[in-house]
């Protein structure tokens, strides 16, 4: 299999790429209007900061899996992806410990005016008095917009701070809400009361349509005077090496046929019935169902078929868009190869 990366790569993940037998092609020197020529001969395209748009997936070729090595796929043409069976991936989580530090060191510079305190001192000013007029943070109030994996450490480090964290109300997972507690997070009914009693506020959301602007005059005016926002935000080295470790894990498992982190597949909810055969393991018996289900006009959305171990037989569940009719049903359930079908809605 061979892999473009169009990016800076950490060496040890370009030694456990080279060693796991891949084929590589390493360029971090190509610009996002190079990558439609340089992409041809690449199974997998693996960036980080590169834009990739959609004359990328235009040609012919085995492109199937695009990698970012982030967060974020907001640079990647997801739709366009989407439109040539091609998998986007992206390395959720693996910053989140880099940037929450950062945004904490950049919370007690803002307080205690470190840049402008360096500033003044390497300019010959001593002025201790002034700077030693900082507020503090504990018992100060921070609001944090986006709540995922980064906004959760964030969280975690003020409460060691002695800090008060407020989130907007809405519902979260079971280990969200766990973490939440355990760092004595607080939820307002809105952003606007989020804004209006905090002293600091930290936005940790992707960059999308929705969130593009965010921050304008209106945002701005909803804080107490002297509130704080502060800016930039960005990965260490142990997160770089983080994140390598697992572009390596998740193309290994590509190869393999698993493909992680996909973010341009169907969402579930939008998926109709989902057609479960448990079947003896011959040839032909899968070819039959889908016929079936081609017969009743059912488009299959996502298959999986599981071999027990030397029994000779095996478990199919197929996605299907749409309703399984008793037609369609019965003319699966009396193929002799099928020990038992069953139907059940997906949502």
């Amino acid at each position: 299999m061979r892999i473009l990366l169009a990016d800076s790569f950490e060496q040890t993940g370009l030694d456990a790429l080279a060693s796991s037998g891949f084929d590589l092609d390493y360029r971090p020197e190509l610009q996002s209007t190079d990558l439609a020529g340089a992409v041809t001969e690449a199974d997998v395209l693996v960036v980080r900061s590169t834009r990739v748009e959609a004359d990328v997936f235009a040609q012919p070729g085995p492109l199937s899996l695009v990698v970012r090595a982030g967060a974020g796929t907001n640079t990647i043409d997801t739709a366009a992806a989407a439109q040539r069976a091609v998998f986007v991936a992206n390395v959720p989580g693996k910053n989140s410990v880099a940037v929450a530090e950062l945004t904490m060191g950049l919370i007690l510079a803002l307080d205690r005016r470190i840049a402008d305190n360096v500033a003044e001192a390497r300019s010959g000013r001593w002025n201790k008095k002034g700077y030693s007029e900082s507020d503090g943070l504990m018992g100060k109030t921070l609001g944090i917009i986006g709540l995922g994996q980064i906004g959760l450490a964030v969280a975690e480090r003020a409460a060691a701070f002695g800090m008060r964290t407020l989130v907007v109300e809405k519902d979260r997972d079971h280990l969200t809400t766990q973490r939440m507690k355990a760092a004595s997070v607080e939820t307002v009914p809105d952003q606007a009361t989020l804004l209006r009693l905090s002293d600091i506020v930290s936005i940790h959301v992707p960059g999308s349509a929705q969130t593009r602007n965010l921050v304008d005059s209106d945002f701005l005016a909803q804080l107490a005077p002297g509130a704080i926002t502060h800016h930039i935000g960005a990965s260490t080295a142990q997160a770089q090496e983080a994140i390598a470790a697992e572009v390596v894990a998740m193309i290994r498992d590509y190869e393999r046929g698993v493909a992680r982190n996909v973010v341009n597949l169907t969402p579930p909810s939008e998926i109709g019935s989902i057609l479960v055969v448990r079947h003896f393991d011959r040839v032909g018996v899968l070819s039959a169902v889908l016929g079936a289900l081609r017969e009743g006009g059912l488009n299959v959305q996502e298959m999986q078929n599981q071999v027990f171990a030397g029994a000779g037989a095996s478990v199919a569940s197929i996605h299907v868009q749409g309703e399984v009719t008793p037609s369609v049903y019965d003319e699966v359930a009396a193929n002799p190869d099928v020990i038992f079908a069953s139907v059940r809605k997906s949502q």
